[in-house]
Order: C-alpha cells, then structure tokens, then sequence
C-alpha cells in the first residue's frame, strides 16, 4: 500500500513540474497588453507635450500596464504644495481617468528626499496665489486643488512615501486609499507647529485611520516621527528599508488590485471613500475658518512666529502679544 502512495505521490510531482505555468494576464506578448502599452505611451506623449515642464510627472511601467504612477516632481523645493503643483495633479488625475485606457490602479510619489513638505511657506502657505490666473486661493479652496483629484479618481490610489511627508504633504498620503512607506521618512501634521489649524482634511482623515485619542496625540502636539514608529506604522500597509523597496511594494498591491475585476474595485473603491467623505465639505470649511482666524487674532503674530522658527531650523516661541 506505501509503494502505491509513493508511486501516485511521485506522479503528482512530476506533473506539477511539467505543467505550464498560468499565462501572465500582463505580458506584453499579449496583443491587448502590447495595444495598452502604445496606446498610452502615445496618449502620454500627448499630454507631456500640451503640459511641458511641470512639478508633477505621469508614468507607466510595462510591468504593471493597468497601473498609472504620478510623481510629485518638484525635488529642490522638497515637492512643497503650490497652487501649480496642485492643477498639475489634477490634469495628471483626469489624464488617467479619461485619456488613457484601462488605467485601474494609481500609486502617488515622490521624486528626491522628500515626498512632500507640506505647503510651499514661501507663498504664505495655504494662501497662495495662482500664477496664471491671478486668483488667491486659500484654506478649502487650495486644499482641493488635492484633495479633488484625489475624490475623483476613479480607481485605487496607493500612495508610497519615499521619504519626509509632513502636515499638508502628509494629509495628502492620508486622503489615498492607501500607504507605503520608507522607514526612515519623518511624517507627520505640523500645524500648530506653525501656529496653524491643520488642514487638508487631516482632521477627518487621522480620527477614522487611528482612533481619535492618537489622532489628537498628532493634530495637538504636531510630533513628526519615522514611518516606522509605532504610533505611525497603523497608517502604511508596510514600511520598507529603501523608498524604492516602498514604491516595489505599492505597485505589487496596485497590480493585484488591477488583476481583479475592474468594475467591482472600482464600485468597492466608491464604497469605502464614503466614510472619509462623508461631511468633508463642512471639515474643510471649518479647517479654513481656523487657519484664517489664526491669521487674524493677535494681528498672525503667532503663524508668523511658527512659519519663521521653521525657516530658521529652530523651535517655536509662542507668546500672547500684549494688549
């Protein structure tokens, strides 16, 4: 009776081992994946060329064809928010809606040390004017120069944090479906660092990823800690040794997920937005009124202050100013 075990055991095997592995459904053998890769290479070429020179970059791997790869491109200026940067990211946004085919994952990063950090202070922060149409924009509205790409998109966006992310740059990883992360990369919601109410949706986005007691630990004390902390690490799917091992593992999930059936993630993708959206207008009308009223009392001598320790590499001195 053994030997017969054996005999049949040993059969299995060797048909395993001959038996033709699964086709990729993404090798650009495939006529339909090789159709992708150059209709989108074509349409990508297009948009570069009506885009020109911006702070934000859009790419495709052959090795993820369904997967869209948006780089905040702006590494000199640690890819700090502007009013530009956040048009760009929404042309780059609907590019992946509309204009390419069969996009059905995105993963957001960033180019240099920094993945974002957070809004450029040079143009006073979160109220900065626009370079081509002369318009001020501040608290809600500059926020959703992010934050409504991010609604939009129509398919998962996995975010990977190659390196510091901090207050607004942060709340932008906080808004996507979800997160890697560098180990290393010192993230955080700095704001009353700066003497600011935070912004960007953080104070929705922290409570609901974290629980409110350690979401206030962050918004109360503006802490920045590594990735890997164990009070940040709830926040990323994984934290990796290297940002390119962070991006490696963003685009494996973006990968899985768009090996699934498009129109159930996308529908599911829906669904579970629907918490971290529900009541976001009145969220980020209220982080506004905040951050004005902080410009306001005591004439901004405190945003002043917070905005100045920052540029100078020191701590904050907060003081009531006389009356």
């Amino acid at each position: 009776m053994a030997s017969r075990v054996s005999l049949v055991a040993s059969h299995l095997v060797a048909h395993n081992a001959t038996a033709a592995a699964p086709a990729d459904p993404f090798s650009p053998s495939d006529p339909y994946i090789a159709s992708l890769l150059a209709h989108n290479a074509a349409a990508l070429a297009q948009f570069n060329e009506r885009n020109g020179t911006s702070p934000i970059s859009v790419s495709f791997d052959a090795k993820v064809p369904h997967v869209g790869i948006i780089t905040f491109n702006n590494p000199a200026q640690l890819n700090s928010l502007s009013v530009g940067m956040g048009k760009a990211f929404g042309r780059a946004i609907d590019f992946l809606n509309d204009t390419a085919r069969d996009v059905r994952a995105v993963v957001l990063t960033g180019e240099g040390r920094a993945f974002c950090a957070g809004a450029d202070l040079r143009r006073a922060g979160t109220r900065q004017k626009g370079l081509d149409d002369d318009k001020v924009y501040e608290g809600s509205e500059f926020y959703n120069l992010y934050l409504g790409p991010i609604r939009r998109c129509k398919v998962p966006l996995i975010c990977s944090i190659n390196g510091h992310a901090i207050g607004a740059g942060f709340s932008v990883a906080l808004a996507c479906d979800m997160r890697t992360a560098f180990k290393d990369a010192k993230v955080g919601v700095n704001f009353v660092r700066l003497g600011l109410h935070p912004g960007m949706a953080a104070t929705q986005t922290l409570p609901l990823l974290l629980g409110t007691q350690h979401a206030a630990r962050l918004l109360l004390t503006g802490e920045l800690q590594p990735a890997s902390h164990p009070l940040m690490s709830p926040l990323f799917l994984s934290t990796h040794d290297t940002p390119a091992a962070s991006l490696a593992a963003a685009l494996d999930v973006a990968r899985k997920a768009a090996s699934a059936s498009p129109l159930a993630v996308q529908a599911t993708t829906k669904t579970l937005r629907m918490r971290w959206e529900a009541n976001i207008d009145q969220t980020l009308e209220r982080e506004g009124w905040g951050q004005m009223m902080g410009r306001l009392v005591e004439g901004g001598a405190q945003v002043a202050e917070g905005t100045r320790a920052t540029a100078e590499k020191r701590e904050p001195v907060f003081r009531p100013v006389d009356k």
